[in-house]
């Protein structure tokens, strides 16, 4: 299953591996609730890093001072996928079935960017598709064109407030 852009197919990541990634930085975020905010962040930005093959630093200027948030314009995308009390946020919240009343039972969601039958199982999560593909996009420029971290900020310093459809 290919988790990154290929430049010899032309195709973007599936949603299908979109959420997988989303499941597993939820399942490292969850480990770490009670963790401090920069903590978390760190957290997402080291995922994000591994998963786009771009360095920690690259990611961290993306996700933290110039990639604003779907979810909220007026934040850093970072601030999408986290959040100081994890029950307020559908992403990071516990999943309980409670079909069995006598036997309540927390599940992982699958997450999808859409939700048209309203299966409880998923969790429509399309800023944090849209969010990812954005991200994604930038990450396969600055493979294409090997930006070193210190070309990256020199781009985005000029341009920090671009925004990159989907």
């Amino acid at each position: 299953m290919q988790h990154e852009y290929l430049e010899e197919t032309s195709v973007a990541p599936q949603d299908d591996d979109i959420s997988v990634f989303l499941s597993e930085l939820r399942i490292a975020l969850r480990a770490i609730e009670t963790s401090s905010a920069d903590e978390q962040r760190n957290t997402i930005i080291q995922k994000f890093s591994e998963k786009l093959k771009i360095s920690a630093s690259a990611a961290g200027l993306l996700l933290q001072s110039y990639i604003k948030g779907i979810t909220n314009p007026l934040k850093a995308v970072v601030e999408d996928f986290r959040a100081d009390d994890f029950s307020t946020l559908n992403f990071l919240k516990s999943f309980t079935d409670t079909s069995d009343p006598t036997n309540p039972k927390d599940y992982e969601p699958k997450f999808v960017r859409t939700n048209p039958t309203a299966d409880t199982a998923l969790d429509a999560e399309s800023d944090l598709f849209n969010d990812y593909m954005r991200l994604d996009k930038i990450a396969s420029i600055i493979n294409k064109l090997k930006l070193s971290d210190t070309d990256l900020e020199a781009v985005l310093k000029n341009a920090a407030s671009c925004y990159v459809q989907t």
